[in-house]
């Protein structure tokens, strides 16, 4: 949490102290001097932004997503800003209104289309790819996640390698990003983590194996026999997915006392 703080803390001081800069400058300076004042500010913004958002992501999740959030929101709309300052500067005192409206309006439009793209199902992967094998069990966990919710797929063995990693969080994750990927030949994948020795890659599996199957008779085969796992949460797994399927299942000779129909 204090590194939560503090990345949000730094960002929003630099946000602030980017606002009062080119407020002082702009009564000091001449034309040229305000453009210049204003193009050193914004790129002192973004840098400094860019080498907080690098520490503070460091963490995974959830550490430097509160950062995250706020530089979604605040960092376009103050390069807007700066732009629109800048425009300003520039051509404030030639022309008429309606150029230097246009103007505006142009550089707004792209500062908005450069909004899209920090969007791109492409960019994602690769912001969150640098970190599929980072040392940290966390951050590696949550990269594989995001990476896979970009339904591309060149992710798709990234995350088959990463239903092997070491870590059970990892595993858990990488299962879950396999239902986002949404390809039924890792139905097999994720059959084989029905039998992981941690309850909570087995839970995941479970809920996973529903909608990737198809709700399919090898399906029903599989969960009924997680009904025997030795954990609670992976047995009621088994039966929700069931039930989601056919709840005619529970009047079935087979099934355990505890899951039959009253």
């Amino acid at each position: 949490m204090i590194k939560e703080f503090l990345s949000v803390g730094l960002f929003l001081v630099i946000t602030a102290t980017a606002g009062i800069g080119v407020a002082l400058l702009w009564r000091r300076s001449g034309r040229r001097g305000r453009a210049a004042a204003i193009v050193c500010i914004a790129a002192a913004y973004l840098l400094l932004t860019y080498l907080i958002s690098l520490w503070a992501t460091r963490g995974g999740w959830p550490e430097g997503m509160f950062f995250m959030m706020a530089a979604v929101f605040v960092v376009p709309a103050a390069v807007v800003v700066l732009a629109v300052l800048l425009i300003i500067a520039l051509f404030g005192g030639e022309g008429g209104r309606g150029r230097r409206a246009g103007l505006i309006a142009s550089f707004t439009v792209l500062a908005l289309i450069l909004l899209a793209l920090s969007f791109n199902r492409y960019l994602r992967f690769i912001w969150y790819w640098k970190d599929v094998h980072n040392p940290d069990p966390r951050t590696r966990a949550y990269a594989v996640l995001m990476v896979g919710e970009t339904q591309l797929k060149i992710a798709e063995p990234i995350v088959l390698s990463a239903v092997r990693d070491p870590s059970p969080a990892v595993r858990r994750d990488a299962v879950l990003a396999l239902a986002s990927i949404d390809d039924p030949d890792t139905v097999e994948v994720v059959r084989e983590a029905l039998h992981d020795e941690d309850a909570g890659v087995r839970e995941m599996a479970v809920i996973v194996l529903v909608p990737l199957g198809r709700g399919g008779p090898r399906v029903v085969t599989d969960l009924k026999q997680m009904l025997a796992d030795p954990d609670p949460y992976v047995r009621d797994a088994a039966a929700s997915g069931l039930d989601g399927i056919d709840r005619s299942w529970r009047a079935g000779p087979d099934v355990p006392e505890e899951y039959r129909n009253p």
